[in-house]
Parts: C-alpha cells; sequence; structure tokens
C-alpha cells in the first residue's frame, strides 16, 4: 500500500524545486542564499473511509524566505508559482487528488540579526481515491 500523504508530499516537492531551491526535513545551513523554499509539516485527516478506502484531506505548509524586505514582490511571485503547481497537481501515481485552495500570508521575520520576507502558504489538496478506482 502507498500512503497517500506522502505521494502528494513529493509531487509539490519535485513542483517546488522547478520554482528555487527548496529544502524539506530541516531548515538549510546559514549559508545557502535566498530566496529558498522549504517544505515544512504535512497534516491530514484520513477519518473519512468510504467503502474499502479512506478518503482524506492532505494539508501541506510551504515556506518561502528572502533575505532583503524590499523584494516581497518575489516571495509574492514564488508563491503564486507554488499555488499554480499545486492547481495542476490532480494525480500521483498512485492517487487522484482535487486541489482545494490554499491560505497564505507574507510577514516580516526578525527572528535573525537581519529582518527576512517569509511567506506561508498551506496547500489544502483532497484525495479523490486511488487511480484504479477513479
Amino acid at each position: 500500500m502507498y500512503d497517500p500523504q506522502q505521494e502528494i508530499f513529493t509531487a509539490m516537492r519535485a513542483a517546488c524545486m522547478t520554482i528555487g531551491d527548496t529544502y524539506d526535513t530541516k531548515l538549510p545551513p546559514e549559508d545557502v542564499p535566498y530566496p529558498f523554499i522549504y517544505i515544512g509539516q504535512v497534516r491530514d485527516n484520513d477519518d473519512m473511509g468510504f467503502k474499502s478506502e479512506t478518503l482524506s484531506d492532505v494539508y501541506i505548509d510551504i515556506h518561502v524566505w528572502h533575505s532583503d524586505p524590499r523584494k516581497r514582490g518575489t516571495v509574492s511571485s514564488m508563491m503564486a508559482q507554488v499555488k499554480a503547481a499545486a492547481f495542476r497537481t490532480s494525480r500521483t501515481r498512485h492517487y487522484a487528488w482535487t486541489y482545494k485552495g490554499a491560505d497564505s500570508q507574507i510577514i516580516t521575520d526578525t527572528s535573525t540579526k537581519e529582518p527576512l520576507m517569509h511567506g506561508v502558504l498551506t496547500v489544502h489538496f483532497k484525495l479523490q481515491g486511488g487511480i484504479e478506482n477513479v
């Protein structure tokens, strides 16, 4: 059996890699150049059983950072590209998906010596079922 949330995570990671430097599991070292994308938390709600399948909602938190607070447009553009990639993702190897939308915000991050521009995007997918059953 294949894990649906892992498949959609992998698809979004591949899409993000075409947009910019992409990291997951842990943030990159301090010397990595900006901007970059970090894929953070993945949450799924798989309590909606249907016959022999589980139809779930999967939420993926994707972060975009830039070292220049005046580059808000770059952060916004990268986030728009991630949303567009999510919108185009309707199938992974074993599953069919519906893109349900995204929540996003762009904030000033003052957790470092120099302020950063930090975009936070949560994409929402609905698992429609295994491809052989769709």
